[in-house]
């Protein structure tokens, strides 16, 4: 077992408190959908910034166009305003966030979901070779 234990941290996404290079990697399922299509970009330069090299990304996010309000969830009042990203666009965001190896797979929502297309992107940092 390793020494290391796993570090959870709920920051803004836009401007982590983190030195560049530090983590190996970042999950990020559903959280970049609340920011606007400005952001998102941001969000991804900065998750550039703070993983390591050859570090990874792992991402989800709402397949469509267009941003979605809503005022009730699950019968219950609420004010939830989400932005909708092709898979296209996200992986355009990644690599001008200097991530590579970007892959996007699409899968349908299941019954029970909100009835949107669901995407994952993975990517990471280009690794530095020693010369």
């Amino acid at each position: 077992m390793s020494s290391k234990a796993a570090m959870i941290r709920l920051q803004r996404s836009m401007q982590l408190l983190l030195p560049a290079n530090t983590l190996r990697g970042i999950v990020s399922f559903y959280a970049i959908i609340h920011l606007t299509r400005a952001e998102a970009a941001m969000a991804l330069q900065e998750f550039a910034r703070v993983l390591q090299p050859g570090g990874f990304l792992l991402l989800a996010f709402h397949g469509g166009e267009g941003e979605i309000h809503s005022s009730e969830w699950f019968g219950q009042p609420v004010a939830i305003d989400v932005t909708l990203f092709e898979g296209e666009e996200m992986e355009q965001y990644a690599r001008q966030a200097g991530l590579c190896d970007v892959e996007v797979v699409e899968r349908p929502p299941y019954a029970f979901e909100y009835q949107s297309r669901r995407l994952y992107l993975s990517a990471r940092v280009i690794p530095r070779f020693l010369s």
